[in-house]
């Protein structure tokens, strides 16, 4: 992915834009009629997370202070993908739980970022393919996988063994001791679906349209490759990554590793 950068943040450290009044002045006015509007305040939080890092990025990129914040640069293609009016740069946006995610490229991208948690079995039979759902139904498989990280009982409840299970596999895995290839469950579920996402928010073509005919069985294991789409391979290049037990998934339109930066400001500090 030629000149991609993606950006991930945590939302633990921000401030709540409502009771920060210098966003207000910063921030172009559409940006901040979003961030303010949502009720709940982990939600305002998430959107001014997501700016900011867009901010970051644009800045990195070259693009004036002045350009970034101005009225009216920024709009939403047909089906909701945030865009600039200047398409001096492409970029694409995703949260999960605490993280908010930020990827720039010189050509389009897509990018999505999901907490790795129990299957959603409806979404999975609605939008997965055949071979994607058998992979996930396969009998034994969970099982298996789950005797490979046993833990021995003492006393803990379900939930604490499931989790020390978990960790279990996923030292393992670090020491080679499990293949890479060898996913639970729920990591399965979690990537399939965030590189569906991925795909669908670089083509801007909507959920219910882009999903059908899509198939990623067959990268499991794989760092780099591609999907298919009604038994075609597809043009654009996947790039996944697990992060503090997040899956995430970058799909664009070259093979390349895109960089990776965490920011760990406190991004109110930009006021000091």
């Amino acid at each position: 992915m030629k000149n991609t950068k993606v950006y991930l943040m945590s939302t633990e450290n921000v401030k709540d834009p409502r009771t920060f009044s210098s966003w207000k002045e910063f921030l172009p006015k559409e940006r901040w009629e979003k961030t303010v509007r949502p009720l709940k305040e982990e939600d305002r939080k998430t959107e001014l997370a997501a700016w900011f890092l867009l901010y970051q990025a644009l800045r990195e990129w070259g693009i004036s202070e002045e350009k970034i914040n101005a009225d009216g640069a920024y709009y939403y293609g047909e089906h909701g993908k945030p865009m600039r009016r200047n398409e001096e740069v492409c970029f694409n946006l995703s949260h999960s739980g605490k993280y908010v995610l930020c990827a720039v490229s010189e050509m389009e991208i897509g990018c999505d970022i999901e907490k790795i948690k129990e299957v959603k079995w409806k979404l999975a039979k609605r939008f997965f393919s055949e071979k994607e759902y058998d992979f996930l139904v396969r009998p034994g498989r969970q099982e298996k996988l789950m005797k490979q990280g046993e833990t021995v009982k003492s006393g803990k409840t379900d939930k604490q063994e499931k989790v020390g299970k978990q960790q279990n596999i996923n030292r393992q895995k670090e020491k080679g001791e499990i293949k890479e290839n060898a996913y639970t469950v729920e990591e399965a579920f979690t990537r399939f679906w965030v590189l569906r996402e991925s795909y669908v928010k670089k083509t801007g073509e909507g959920l219910g349209a882009a999903l059908t005919g899509l198939d990623f069985s067959d990268i499991l294991g794989q760092k780099n490759s591609k999907g298919k789409k009604n038994g075609e391979f597809l043009e654009e290049t996947f790039f996944e990554m697990e992060y503090d037990g997040y899956r995430i998934a970058i799909c664009g339109e070259k093979d390349s590793k895109p960089e990776f930066v965490v920011y760990r400001g406190t991004i109110d500090n930009c006021f000091l």
